[in-house]
């Protein structure tokens, strides 16, 4: 008896020291990627970040429960062409706990990466995979292009991944745990469907995955023994897998039948198949993508577990999981589907990854492990392609702090020129729509309420505009510029002193430079007598 519980608990200080181990190495990667670049301070920027200053005009106006309850009215009647319930929560909700403070935003985002990544990792450690194995799972999953919604302060991507892993574990800890009363792993069925419909109210990619999160109980009812097949699978959690397919069914109907559409990053009415091939392909063979990496490692995968087939080496293939494969392609395929009209590209990869992550490391490394030389180079290059992956997000993160300071550069520029100057009629032509409505919000919040801000296809005929803001290449460098936005607005350039608000820190940056942004602020001459 006594060795028994000194054999427990070694095998309690072992995983502590594990998962001490493992955070550790998780906060060193995301100091890597989103601090140590300066991305976590890099402040505002012209993408989503002007939501804040909507929310926080929304609560100011009224209150913050209002704000809540009309965001929350969106599960049943949306407001707008998307169907991301959640998104309008999480967003009133950190506006009312940070207001305008994106460096605030940003921690939280951090924060959240490093719980999604560690949870992740206890996943593939409680279906008992190696270290090796839970390690690359998790960051696979986690980083290369799709770094992005852990450096951008708002996306519903983080949301996504961190509900999806906690329940991930939930999930997994339910099924691996010793429950001494049934209660217990009942309460843990609950959290598991309330969890799964967070993730799934996030974004249609997410409610998109919500049968996959139904194999995966599969999966585990017959990988524990609890279960001989699905279908006993199936009878033994009618009350989860039932609500988990009720929602599946009900958020498909507010998509095609109520709203009709899956947001800019979906297959859309011009949308074709050669659209769909083009895409898909232009992303998988791009050199520097980390979907490549992920194709790469998925087609070794494949290629390991035929070799370890026709070898005749004995296989770790437990029962059950052809659920998990089934799991992880239909994850793969329905995203695939899903962004055919856009292509896989930065944050849209999640939660793809997470699907090529499963197949990679809980399903194709364990099927090898006995056939250990196959085994370990497999794990050799994947170990080296998590060390790529890291590296390009840690490329990326530089250039989205570059571009943060360059995008405050242009909005305090101008925010003090408003207040000196006191312009009534500005134009702003940044070359995107999302860029000048953002730019008009921030400078509206710092107190250019009289401001006039124009878009790009529309102008005053009259041309009398007290500023403009441009891109550098439209005064600089118009024959490069492929928006040709001088042309289309129809200002003469010499009608105007322009500021280059470019930071020194962007010239110090060598290539990185052409990735970013650049602004300029042209004030309207005072006109001669003459005139």
């Amino acid at each position: 008896m006594a060795d028994n519980n000194t054999t427990a608990e070694k095998k309690n200080k072992l995983q502590w020291i594990e998962n001490i181990s493992i955070l550790i190495i998780d906060v060193f990667l995301f100091y890597l990627t989103i601090i140590r670049t300066g991305a976590i301070t890099s402040g505002i920027h012209l993408v989503d970040d002007h939501e804040a200053v909507y929310n926080e005009q929304a609560i100011q106006s009224t209150s913050f429960l209002q704000a809540f309850g009309k965001n929350f009215m969106d599960f049943f009647i949306p407001s707008e062409s998307r169907y991301r319930p959640f998104y309008g929560i999480s967003l009133v909700t950190r506006a009312q706990l940070f207001g305008t403070d994106m460096n605030k935003w940003m921690l939280m985002c951090c924060i959240m990466g490093i719980a999604s990544f560690f949870m992740l990792y206890k996943f593939s450690r409680l279906l008992k995979n190696g270290v090796a194995e839970s390690f690359i799972f998790s960051s696979v999953s986690i980083f290369g292009y799709q770094i992005a919604p852990w450096y951008r302060a708002i996306t519903q991507e983080y949301d996504g991944t961190f509900f999806m892993s906690l329940s991930l574990v939930m999930l997994a800890y339910k099924y691996t745990h010793e429950w001494k009363k049934d209660i217990n792993r009942k309460i843990f069925s609950f959290f598991y469907v309330f969890v799964t419909l967070c993730m799934a109210f996030t974004k249609e990619s997410f409610f998109l995955i919500l049968p996959a999160m139904i194999l995966l109980i599969i999966f585990m009812e017959e990988k524990t023994g609890k279960s001989k097949n699905w279908i006993e699978a199936i009878k033994r959690n009618p009350v989860t897998i039932g609500v988990l397919a009720a929602w599946f069914i009900y958020s498909m109907i507010m998509v095609v039948f109520v709203i009709g559409s899956t947001g800019a990053a979906g297959f859309g009415e011009g949308a074709t198949l050669r659209d769909y091939i083009d895409n898909s392909a232009d992303q998988f063979l791009y050199p520097v993508s980390s979907l490549m990496v992920d194709a790469v490692l998925l087609f070794l995968s494949f290629a390991g577990i035929i070799f370890v087939v026709l070898t005749g080496c004995k296989r770790d293939d437990e029962k059950g999981y052809v659920w998990l494969y089934m799991t992880s392609l239909y994850i793969l395929s329905s995203q695939l589907v899903l962004h055919a009209g856009s292509g896989l590209q930065e944050r849209y990869i999640i939660p793809w990854s997470i699907g090529a992550a499963m197949f990679i490391a809980p399903l194709a490394l364990k099927m090898i492990k006995n056939c250990k030389p196959v085994y370990l180079i497999a794990v050799m290059i994947c170990l080296l392609s998590v060390g790529g992956l890291v590296h390009l997000s840690v490329k990326k993160a530089q250039v989205w702090s570059l571009e943060g300071k360059s995008s405050q550069a242009v909005i305090y520029t101008l925010k003090d020129l408003i207040a000196e100057r006191e312009p009534k009629k500005i134009y702003i032509s940044l070359g995107s729509s999302e860029f000048n409505k953002a730019l008009a919000t921030w400078e509206n919040y710092f107190g250019a309420g009289e401001c006039e801000y124009c878009s790009p296809t529309h102008t005053d005929e009259a041309l009398d505009y007290d500023f403009v803001i441009m891109e550098y290449d439209d005064i600089y460098d118009p024959e490069d510029d492929e928006d040709h936005n001088l042309e289309k607005s129809g200002i003469d350039p010499d009608d105007y002193d322009f500021i280059d608000t470019t930071p020194e820190e962007l010239f110090a940056a060598g290539d990185k430079i052409y990735e970013v942004g650049r602004y300029v602020i042209g004030i309207r001459k005072e006109k001669s007598s003459e005139d």
